[in-house]
């Protein structure tokens, strides 16, 4: 896996989310795998950036629970944001 170029000239900051802020930091890249690009977190892939021609276009779809990635309004990154899952 290798490190992507940032998709449709978005640059590769990463906002992380307030609720991830009581985490440990983390490591937090885009990498791509043949026409696949990812979101990765600490060597989990997190989300996955939707095909064109696809109903999830240019939308990151998660790939984990808790996890919600999301493009920033100024068009140039991406914010992270992870909640914990309550169990019953």
């Amino acid at each position: 896996m290798k490190e992507a170029d940032p998709p449709k000239g978005r640059s590769c900051f990463v906002r992380v989310g307030a609720a991830s802020l009581l985490m440990t930091a983390m490591q937090v890249s885009i990498e791509c795998e043949g026409s696949d690009i990812f979101v990765v977190a600490d060597g989990i892939k997190i989300a996955k950036l939707g095909h064109p021609g696809t109903p999830q276009a240019n939308i990151w779809v998660s790939l984990e629970p808790g996890w919600t990635v999301r493009a920033c309004d100024d068009g140039d990154s991406i914010e992270v944001e992870y909640k914990r899952q309550r169990m019953h």
